[in-house]
């Protein structure tokens, strides 16, 4: 399923008797990811009972400096200490200050430093938390979304489990007043990214996407399942790659 097709799925439980036949996910799990937007959209989830349980995955990894650059700029959060720690407990202490918990438990995973290691690694402490999810939602920052899916679903390809794919925010750039601007998971007024990080993170995900040899899909590094690329998006992208080239990451 793609990203944009479970977004109606989280938001009402109806929708999800609708197109599963269940009033609640087993599972709802937020990877790791440096975007504080994506905490207001588990925030909502939990006030709407959308999951039975809840986990979010990420340990320290390349991108996490980008969380503690953006927790320390949050006139709301810059309170919570993050050097050396990794994102799932930052981000679980962001989600314990918006968010009534009402006794629920979050399930925390804190050793993976990759997309591949959230799957894993989140499988692990499922199991020996002797949780066994059918159904799970996964919310992840929405340039990663797709990938994060094929991931999970490659590395729990033994298990018996329906995932939703659920993107929490679409940025998009737009011009205002002459100048190129983001909108979408906007915080405290401040937009989710940087321009050139945004660039970049979208710039380096199609390379990533290909199942050839050089990406991430079966016939490359098989870190995930096949994702099918629309030929206008890989049109788009070898347009973009004459004005952006050095933004590949």
């Amino acid at each position: 399923q793609q990203a944009g097709e479970g977004r109606e799925c989280i938001q009402r439980d109806s929708q999800l008797q609708l197109s599963y036949g269940r009033d609640q996910a087993d599972l709802l799990i937020l990877a790791g990811n440096s975007t504080l937007a994506t905490i207001d959209v588990v925030s909502k989830a939990i006030q709407d009972n959308v999951a039975m349980e809840w986990m979010i995955a990420g340990g320290i990894g390349h991108a996490t400096s980008h969380l503690y650059d953006n927790v320390k700029k949050s006139p709301k959060f810059k309170h919570i200490e993050v050097e050396g720690r990794p994102e799932s407990e930052i981000l679980a202490d962001i989600l314990a200050l918006t968010t009534p918990l009402h006794g629920k438990q979050i399930l925390l995973e804190t050793e993976s430093t990759n997309c591949g290691e959230n799957a894993e690694e989140s499988l692990r402490v499922l199991k020996v938390a002797n949780r066994h999810p059918k159904l799970v939602i996964l919310v992840q920052d929405p340039t990663m979304q797709l990938r994060s899916d094929a991931t999970f679903r490659k590395k729990w390809e033994s298990e018996d489990v329906t995932f939703i794919s659920f993107s929490p925010f679409v940025p998009e750039f737009v011009i205002r007043d002459g100048a190129l601007c983001i909108i979408g998971g906007e915080q405290d007024g401040r937009p989710p990214y940087a321009i050139d990080r945004l660039i970049s993170l979208v710039m380096g995900e199609i390379p990533r996407l290909r199942n050839d040899k050089n990406g991430y899909g079966p016939m490359g590094r098989n870190f995930m399942v096949h994702v099918d690329i629309p030929e206008d998006v890989e049109m788009a992208y070898k347009h973009l790659l004459h004005h952006y080239e050095d933004h590949v990451r």
